[in-house]
């Protein structure tokens, strides 16, 4: 009994193979697909993902949970919930920016994109996170930025 198909036998191609320009904006279409549909790879990422942007200061808190970050006296003003809190007066508004981290330390400890994530808030509302919506919103601002 004979096979439809050989094991030799060769596919029939039909059409006209793809370009190389169309090659590459396929491949570029789908690495952007599947980065948007990853995780971003900053720290912290899959748990502030799914919060949005205008949620207040508690409900960032409880999604991100309790940090591992130690201070002692005066310090103590700069943590909360275990997380460095910076705060910063322009224009009539209070901005904060809470450092998400993961590993244990203390306040003396230097702010570095490998070991913090920076959520921003207006007031008591959350404006955005990441390093890069972290950096265009210092320049913005004219926030000091920390040495990378």
């Amino acid at each position: 009994m004979r096979l439809p198909f050989a094991a030799t036998s060769r596919p029939v191609r039909r059409g006209r193979p793809l370009s190389a320009s169309v090659f590459a904006s396929v491949l570029f279409a789908l690495t952007v697909v599947i980065t948007a549909c990853g995780d971003t790879g900053e720290l912290g990422s899959s748990k502030l993902k799914s919060v949005e942007s205008g949620a207040t200061r508690e409900q960032v808190l409880a999604a991100i949970g309790r940090g591992q970050l130690t201070a002692e006296g005066i310090d103590t003003m700069r943590v909360v919930n275990g997380f460095r809190l910076e705060e910063f007066f322009q224009d009539g508004t209070t901005y904060s920016v809470i450092w998400y981290r993961e590993q244990p330390g203390t306040i003396a400890d230097t702010v570095r994109r490998t070991t913090d994530t920076p959520i921003v808030f207006a007031g008591d509302s959350m404006t955005g996170w990441g390093w890069d919506f972290y950096m265009q919103w210092a320049s913005e601002k004219g926030i000091p930025k920390p040495p990378l």
